[in-house]
């Protein structure tokens, strides 16, 4: 009867640990208003509790991802950045492997062979 409570603990305790280990995954793309892609972004996951994610750069498609994702019950920020300057965040709940809404960025002009983009304001996205 003794050795039985310590096994009990010890099952409750792995179940417990198994269960908050649990990672989920995120994947999604970054267009432009034509819906092409948009290479060279930062994109960030961010939650109070969890912490923020190591960022993922956008590729020549706009792709991003992020495949180890700590699970947790309650939402993630999704942010964007062109170098420091932030264009865009929503709230997301990440559940197991998901693709993100599309996000649609507005470009505003080219200087020097550089893009330039705006601050959101389509019905797309969220404004900040």
């Amino acid at each position: 009867m003794k050795s039985a409570i310590p096994m009990t603990i010890a099952i409750a305790i792995l179940l417990f640990t198994r269960q908050s280990a649990r990672a989920d995954s995120l994947q999604g793309v970054v267009v432009n208003e034509s819906g092409k892609g948009i290479p060279g972004l930062t994109v960030s996951l961010a939650h109070p509790v969890a912490g923020r994610s190591l960022p993922s750069i956008t590729d020549s498609s706009g792709q991003y991802s992020f495949p180890n994702v700590p699970h947790r019950d309650d939402d993630y920020y999704l942010e964007v950045y062109w170098g420091k300057d932030l264009l865009y965040r929503t709230n997301i709940k990440i559940q197991e492997n998901m693709t993100a809404p599309q996000i649609r960025l507005h470009l505003i002009t080219v200087v020097c062979g550089l893009l330039m983009l705006t601050r959101n304001r389509g019905a797309d996205v969220e404004s900040l």
